[in-house]
């Protein structure tokens, strides 16, 4: 009989804010990468930083992505800071912002995250 498939399911408590990261990683680069951007985000972003959704190979893909990042507020601000962070890693990320209101991408993540 197989283990059972471990989820890496953290919650980081940040000031008053809480935020979800679901990962689940076939790959040790593509691991360390992820922690990374996570770190990256969590000091660009703060508090609107909601979450991160990645999937478990850096080639897997949801509408194009590999990585969902929620926010509270989805304004350019936001998007130009994820940008800026993005361009550290080359073509290895490819995110998908949105909030938790965006249901049907949420979703579509976490069906494949896990």
């Amino acid at each position: 009989m197989e283990n059972p498939t471990f989820i890496q399911l953290f919650i980081f408590h940040l000031a008053s804010a809480v935020m979800l990261v679901v990962f689940n990683p076939k790959e040790e680069r593509w691991s360390n990468l992820v922690k990374e951007l996570i770190n990256d985000l969590q000091e660009s972003l703060k508090d609107n930083l909601e979450g991160i959704i990645a999937l478990p190979k850096e080639e897997d893909e949801v509408y194009g992505s590999n990585v969902l990042i929620l926010v509270r507020d989805d304004s350019l601000d936001t998007a130009r800071r994820i940008s800026k962070i993005i361009g550290k890693y080359g073509y290895s990320v490819l995110p998908t912002i949105a909030t938790k209101y965006d249901g049907e991408i949420v979703n579509s993540f976490m069906k494949k995250a896990i």
